[in-house]
């Protein structure tokens, strides 16, 4: 295919997924882009731990906050099975840091290492908790 082609397929999916934004109330974004919003991913070791990449797909990339529940739990079905997943809620945030912050970035990078903080203070680290400061527990 040439680039006019595929410059009108990803304007028709954008087109079809800017529609579905303002759809009715509680219907997923994800009926018109639907998953996988994960095209591929690979665990590597650095210097500071494990480091789980992950590509995104257009409609992964177009995501909301609508369907960032069901990236998650996709990047749960196809990666928590390894034995360097651990500390699912710093991950959970992590993922959902990068689509809040770097949405239009086709590749990033997850570290199971790093310190769970809670959602706010993940955003707020730009997606790279360093010192442990987790949410209080709620109050019953």
């Amino acid at each position: 295919m040439n680039h006019r082609m595929w410059a009108r397929i990803v304007a028709v999916l954008m087109l079809a997924c800017s529609a579905a934004s303002h759809a009715a109330p509680g219907r997923a974004k994800s009926e018109l882009c639907p998953a996988p919003f994960i095209s591929d991913g690979q665990w590597s070791v650095g210097p500071y731990g494990p480091i789980l990449t992950l590509h995104t797909t257009l409609c992964g990339r177009l995501a909301d906050g609508y369907d960032l529940a069901s990236v998650y739990v996709e990047v749960v079905k196809r990666f928590s099975g390894n034995p360097l997943w651990y500390n699912p809620q710093g991950l959970r945030d992590q993922v959902r840091c990068h689509f809040a912050l770097f949405r239009q970035d086709v590749t990033f990078e997850i570290e199971p290492s790093l310190p769970y903080v809670g959602e706010a203070r993940t955003i707020t680290s730009r997606c790279k908790p360093k010192v442990a400061d987790p949410d209080p527990p709620a109050k019953s």
